[in-house]
């Protein structure tokens, strides 16, 4: 397998000097990558923004009980998990005192269908839940949802969970820069509790200023097909099988090499970015040809003295003489993440500056960063909390690469490892 490099050395005080070295590429092809403008200052502003469409709780809603329908038969293991028949089969609780699964009339937008949904939070220091007990099918189940995120915070104070017996399996940031402007679907892996009768909870907590608010619809759990098979083997021309490497073959496809300024080796069965100098930006691909619609997602970490980021980037083409990028950076000594892009002019445009997420694991923690691109939707996720939720129609079609990026400041030398980098269906 083929593998991509670029390397890049930046003057501190915005003096670019590019320079072009041998790294011992497989495909023989080098990459410059030219001015990033990696200095993280200024720093993020984090003054929310004014956001008057937000919905607030501001008087108790009392439909009367007796609307909602007799209970619909299921197939997906939840009872009532489109809420057509009200309140039933879930136990509902609000510290505020709030009914939380309402009819259309007393919600501030539609349900996704039919005339029910859930609202939880939309009041200062909530904490409001819907919870049922669950028997989940053998195999790999899935629980989906739909869901509309509605706030008027910054990153890291008010939250979402979906808990599996008091356990939070799945975490969602509700901010400014996470919301949807309408219904999304969210979809988490249950299969570390197959074959098990759970407690399934949706739980907000919102702390005393700046609302945010959480809509949920259409929970519906999958099962096994059981006996149900159709063999289509014409499909299997445009399969797709994913890619996974641990890192713990040498010999996996991304290579080794050193020159002045960066090592680039596999080491402990983890890939190593061993910066030598300061101001300095490497990057790695395995070479992917991936569909129009994927996921990336990585284990990174740094385990040595020094300021550094590192992250992902995605939707990567190569032409002859340029290249263009997403890319994902966390800098783990703050907290903070940062999502742009480069064209193939060589020109840089911010997405998401530098955005504080309590999500993030500082300092030496490991960050398990994802993306999942899904037509022009970019979400991130970091450690299984989404923390931005972009609409970008550039890079988009299959064929594309990704892999991974790190940087060095003005210290050196910096050690950032990464582990189980995963390409896969969203």
């Amino acid at each position: 397998m083929k593998t991509k490099q670029f390397f890049t050395i930046l003057a501190f005080w915005f003096t670019v000097v590019l320079a072009t070295f041998t790294l011992g590429s497989p495909s023989g092809r080098v990459r410059a990558d030219p001015d990033l403008n990696t200095t993280p200052i200024p720093r993020k502003d984090q003054t929310p923004r004014d956001l008057p469409d937000v919905p607030v709780k501001t008087e108790r809603l009392l439909r009367p009980r007796s609307e909602a329908g007799s209970l619909p038969s299921t197939v997906t293991g939840i009872v009532n998990g489109d809420f057509e028949s009200g309140p039933t089969g879930w136990t509902e609780h609000s510290l505020q005192g709030w009914p939380i699964i309402l009819h259309q009339d007393d919600l501030p937008v539609s349900p996704h269908s039919g005339s029910w949904a859930a609202w939880l939070g939309g009041d200062d220091n909530e904490d409001a839940r819907i919870s049922q007990m669950v028997t989940l099918p053998s195999g790999n189940p899935t629980l989906s949802l739909w869901e509309w995120v509605a706030s008027a915070d910054v990153c890291g104070y008010d939250l979402a969970w979906v808990r599996i017996n008091e356990t939070n399996v799945e975490t969602i940031n509700l901010c400014a820069n996470n919301n949807t402007g309408g219904w999304v679907r969210r979809t988490v892996n249950l299969s570390a509790y197959a074959g098990q009768t759970v407690s399934l909870q949706i739980r907000v907590q919102t702390d005393g200023s700046l609302n945010s608010n959480y809509f949920v619809d259409d929970v519906a759990l999958s099962e096994p097909t059981g006996e149900h098979y159709a063999f289509l083997p014409l499909a299997l021309r445009s399969f797709w099988a994913g890619f996974f490497d641990d890192f713990s073959n040498p010999d996996s496809g991304w290579g080794s090499g050193e020159n002045a300024s960066v090592i680039y080796r596999y080491l402990d069965g983890e890939y190593q970015f061993y910066f030598k100098t300061v101001d300095g930006v490497f990057g790695l691909t395995p070479d992917l040809a991936l569909p129009s619609d994927y996921r990336i997602e990585v284990d990174a970490r740094k385990v040595s003295p020094g300021v550094c980021s590192y992250g992902l980037i995605f939707g990567t083409r190569w032409t002859t003489d340029s290249w263009e990028t997403y890319q994902v950076i966390i800098w783990p000594t703050d907290g903070e993440f940062l999502v742009n892009k480069r064209t193939l002019d060589g020109s840089w445009t911010l997405i998401q500056d530098w955005t504080y997420s309590s999500a993030i694991n500082q300092n030496y923690g490991t960050n398990h960063i994802r993306v999942d691109r899904i037509g022009t939707a970019i979400r991130i996720y970091i450690n299984g909390a989404m923390v931005a939720n972009i609409t970008d129609s550039s890079f988009t079609g299959s064929g594309r690469d990704a892999g991974l990026r790190a940087y060095s400041y003005w210290d050196a030398p910096v050690d950032v490892r990464f582990d189980n980098f995963r390409a896969s269906l969203p």
